[in-house]
Protein backbone atom coordinates (compact mmCIF):
# COMPACT_ATOMS: atom_id res chain seq x y z
CA UNK A 1 0.00 0.00 0.00
CA UNK A 2 1.46 3.33 -1.14
CA UNK A 3 0.80 6.41 0.80
CA UNK A 4 -2.00 8.22 -0.36
CA UNK A 5 -0.02 10.66 -2.66
CA UNK A 6 1.95 7.89 -4.23
CA UNK A 7 0.83 6.81 -7.24
CA UNK A 8 0.25 3.66 -8.22
CA UNK A 9 1.08 1.69 -11.77
CA UNK A 10 -0.98 -0.83 -12.90
CA UNK A 11 -0.13 -2.72 -15.80
CA UNK A 12 -2.13 -5.96 -18.11
CA UNK A 13 -1.02 -8.04 -20.22
CA UNK A 14 -1.59 -11.66 -21.85
CA UNK A 15 -1.68 -13.98 -19.22
CA UNK A 16 -2.04 -11.50 -16.18
CA UNK A 17 -4.75 -10.32 -14.01
CA UNK A 18 -7.29 -7.62 -15.78
CA UNK A 19 -6.75 -4.31 -15.06
CA UNK A 20 -10.58 -3.80 -13.82
CA UNK A 21 -9.64 -6.59 -11.08
CA UNK A 22 -6.35 -4.87 -10.29
CA UNK A 23 -8.61 -1.35 -9.83
CA UNK A 24 -11.10 -2.69 -7.90
CA UNK A 25 -8.44 -4.42 -5.57
CA UNK A 26 -7.92 -0.64 -4.81
CA UNK A 27 -11.02 0.81 -4.96
CA UNK A 28 -13.23 2.79 -2.62
CA UNK A 29 -14.60 0.00 0.11
CA UNK A 30 -18.26 1.65 -1.04
CA UNK A 31 -18.03 2.81 -5.04
CA UNK A 32 -21.10 5.17 -5.40
CA UNK A 33 -19.90 6.88 -8.43
CA UNK A 34 -18.07 5.83 -11.55
CA UNK A 35 -17.02 8.62 -14.28
CA UNK A 36 -14.95 7.45 -17.12
CA UNK A 37 -13.78 9.13 -20.66
CA UNK A 38 -12.58 7.86 -23.84
CA UNK A 39 -13.04 7.25 -27.25
CA UNK A 40 -13.15 3.53 -28.08
CA UNK A 41 -15.69 0.80 -26.48
CA UNK A 42 -15.72 -2.62 -27.09
CA UNK A 43 -18.29 -3.47 -29.57
CA UNK A 44 -20.32 -5.70 -27.64
CA UNK A 45 -20.34 -3.60 -24.57
CA UNK A 46 -18.68 -5.86 -22.48
CA UNK A 47 -17.00 -3.70 -20.50
CA UNK A 48 -19.51 -1.76 -19.25
CA UNK A 49 -22.07 -4.41 -18.33
CA UNK A 50 -19.00 -5.44 -16.35
CA UNK A 51 -18.40 -2.00 -14.35
CA UNK A 52 -22.65 -2.06 -13.70
CA UNK A 53 -22.21 -5.90 -11.97
CA UNK A 54 -19.12 -5.40 -10.28
CA UNK A 55 -20.61 -1.87 -8.76
CA UNK A 56 -24.17 -2.17 -9.14
CA UNK A 57 -25.16 0.52 -6.28
CA UNK A 58 -22.96 2.69 -8.05
CA UNK A 59 -24.13 5.40 -10.40
CA UNK A 60 -21.57 5.21 -13.95
CA UNK A 61 -21.41 7.82 -16.13
CA UNK A 62 -19.52 7.40 -19.59
CA UNK A 63 -18.53 10.88 -21.08
CA UNK A 64 -17.97 11.06 -24.68
CA UNK A 65 -17.34 13.46 -28.02
CA UNK A 66 -20.64 12.19 -29.54
CA UNK A 67 -18.80 12.95 -33.44
CA UNK A 68 -15.70 10.90 -32.80
CA UNK A 69 -16.33 8.02 -30.43
CA UNK A 70 -16.39 4.26 -31.11
CA UNK A 71 -19.75 3.06 -29.53
CA UNK A 72 -21.84 0.06 -31.04
CA UNK A 73 -23.28 -1.39 -27.88
CA UNK A 74 -24.14 -0.60 -24.08
CA UNK A 75 -26.17 -2.76 -21.44
CA UNK A 76 -29.62 -1.23 -20.35
CA UNK A 77 -29.59 0.06 -16.53
CA UNK A 78 -31.47 3.37 -15.02
CA UNK A 79 -27.51 3.66 -13.51
CA UNK A 80 -25.74 4.17 -16.85
CA UNK A 81 -25.69 8.29 -18.16
CA UNK A 82 -23.43 8.64 -20.94
CA UNK A 83 -23.02 12.60 -21.35
CA UNK A 84 -21.15 14.75 -23.63
CA UNK A 85 -17.28 15.42 -22.52
CA UNK A 86 -16.15 17.56 -25.84
CA UNK A 87 -15.69 20.29 -23.51
CA UNK A 88 -13.22 18.87 -21.57
CA UNK A 89 -9.93 20.09 -21.91
CA UNK A 90 -9.47 22.00 -25.25
CA UNK A 91 -12.78 22.53 -26.81
CA UNK A 92 -11.96 21.37 -30.14
CA UNK A 93 -10.34 18.94 -31.45
CA UNK A 94 -10.63 14.82 -30.98
CA UNK A 95 -11.12 13.57 -27.09
CA UNK A 96 -8.96 10.68 -27.00
CA UNK A 97 -7.97 10.49 -22.93
CA UNK A 98 -8.73 7.63 -20.92
CA UNK A 99 -9.28 8.09 -17.23
CA UNK A 100 -11.37 6.93 -14.59
CA UNK A 101 -12.71 8.32 -11.23
CA UNK A 102 -14.07 6.50 -8.50
CA UNK A 103 -16.10 7.94 -5.86
CA UNK A 104 -17.03 6.02 -2.42
CA UNK A 105 -19.43 6.59 0.07
CA UNK A 106 -17.25 7.67 2.54
CA UNK A 107 -15.43 10.19 0.47
CA UNK A 108 -12.74 8.73 -0.60
CA UNK A 109 -11.46 7.99 -4.05
CA UNK A 110 -9.83 7.21 -6.86
CA UNK A 111 -8.24 8.79 -10.01
CA UNK A 112 -6.55 6.09 -13.12
CA UNK A 113 -5.47 7.25 -16.46
CA UNK A 114 -3.28 6.14 -19.14
CA UNK A 115 -3.52 3.95 -22.40
CA UNK A 116 -6.85 1.59 -21.63
CA UNK A 117 -9.90 2.69 -23.43
CA UNK A 118 -12.98 1.45 -22.19
CA UNK A 119 -13.11 -1.40 -23.67
CA UNK A 120 -13.14 -5.47 -22.30
CA UNK A 121 -9.65 -6.04 -24.26
CA UNK A 122 -8.25 -3.12 -22.26
CA UNK A 123 -9.29 -3.72 -19.16
CA UNK A 124 -10.05 -7.69 -18.77
CA UNK A 125 -8.23 -10.48 -19.37
CA UNK A 126 -9.66 -13.91 -21.17
CA UNK A 127 -6.49 -15.72 -20.46
CA UNK A 128 -3.82 -15.53 -23.27
CA UNK A 129 -5.74 -12.80 -24.98
CA UNK A 130 -5.52 -9.21 -23.37
CA UNK A 131 -4.54 -5.72 -24.83
CA UNK A 132 -0.97 -4.22 -23.27
CA UNK A 133 -2.07 -1.41 -20.91
CA UNK A 134 -0.71 0.50 -17.69
CA UNK A 135 -2.99 2.89 -16.14
CA UNK A 136 -1.39 5.35 -13.32
CA UNK A 137 -3.79 5.56 -10.15
CA UNK A 138 -3.76 7.81 -7.49
CA UNK A 139 -5.92 8.02 -4.03
CA UNK A 140 -7.64 10.92 -1.73
CA UNK A 141 -6.37 14.59 -2.46
CA UNK A 142 -4.74 13.64 -5.39
CA UNK A 143 -6.70 11.55 -7.12
CA UNK A 144 -9.53 14.48 -6.21
CA UNK A 145 -7.59 17.51 -8.22
CA UNK A 146 -6.66 14.82 -10.66
CA UNK A 147 -10.30 14.16 -11.66
CA UNK A 148 -10.84 18.23 -10.99
CA UNK A 149 -8.62 19.21 -13.45
CA UNK A 150 -9.87 17.40 -16.52
CA UNK A 151 -13.25 17.45 -15.02
CA UNK A 152 -14.33 14.21 -14.18
CA UNK A 153 -15.45 15.08 -10.90
CA UNK A 154 -18.23 17.14 -12.98
CA UNK A 155 -19.51 14.69 -15.54
CA UNK A 156 -22.27 13.50 -13.22
CA UNK A 157 -24.00 17.29 -14.05
CA UNK A 158 -23.69 16.95 -17.04
CA UNK A 159 -27.39 16.06 -19.15
CA UNK A 160 -27.53 12.77 -20.76
CA UNK A 161 -27.09 12.65 -23.96
CA UNK A 162 -30.69 11.80 -25.88
CA UNK A 163 -31.73 8.17 -27.11
CA UNK A 164 -31.61 9.63 -30.56
CA UNK A 165 -28.18 10.32 -30.03
CA UNK A 166 -27.39 7.22 -28.68
CA UNK A 167 -28.74 5.81 -31.86
CA UNK A 168 -26.94 7.74 -34.33
CA UNK A 169 -23.82 7.06 -32.84
CA UNK A 170 -23.68 3.51 -32.56
CA UNK A 171 -25.69 3.38 -36.05
CA UNK A 172 -22.67 5.57 -37.29
CA UNK A 173 -20.21 3.05 -35.05
CA UNK A 174 -21.69 -0.29 -36.44
CA UNK A 175 -21.55 1.02 -40.04
CA UNK A 176 -17.98 1.72 -39.48
CA UNK A 177 -17.34 -1.49 -38.20
CA UNK A 178 -19.01 -3.36 -41.09
CA UNK A 179 -16.11 -1.50 -43.36
CA UNK A 180 -13.46 -1.88 -42.61
CA UNK A 181 -10.22 0.48 -43.35
CA UNK A 182 -8.18 -0.23 -45.76
CA UNK A 183 -5.33 -3.06 -45.36
CA UNK A 184 -2.34 -1.45 -43.57
CA UNK A 185 1.18 -2.18 -44.58
CA UNK A 186 2.74 -4.11 -41.92
CA UNK A 187 5.52 -3.02 -40.47
CA UNK A 188 8.10 -4.79 -38.27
Amino acid sequence: EPPEGDPTLLAQHAGSTGLLDQLAAIAPAQVTRVAMIGAFFDAEGQFVSDLLKRWPAAKIVLGVEPATVCLSNLPASENLKVVDASNLGRADGYLHAKAVYLQGALGDSLFACGSANPSAPAWLTTGTRANTEAMLVSRGSTAKSGAAEIGLDRLASHPALSKETLREIMSRTRLELQDPQTDATPVL
